[in-house]
């Protein structure tokens, strides 16, 4: 999940740039669902920590 919450607008940006030739009025669709979905699960991460107390460590790095 959290992967997700960094690398979909990122997903969202290159369908629309690589294929929203392709696509036309779906590379709309599908940037604004990926950045859409992205700020829900990064809204439930937030509820999760606020009424856990829970901090989490994201390593993308070695």
């Amino acid at each position: 999940m959290f992967i997700l919450i960094v690398l979909l607008p990122l997903l969202g940006f290159f369908s629309g740039s690589l294929f929203g030739r392709f696509l036309g009025r779906g590379s709309c669709i599908t940037t604004t669902f990926s950045v859409f979905l992205s700020f829900v699960l990064s809204s439930l991460l937030f509820y999760d920590i606020l009424s856990n107390g829970v901090s989490y460590k994201l390593n993308m790095g070695s």
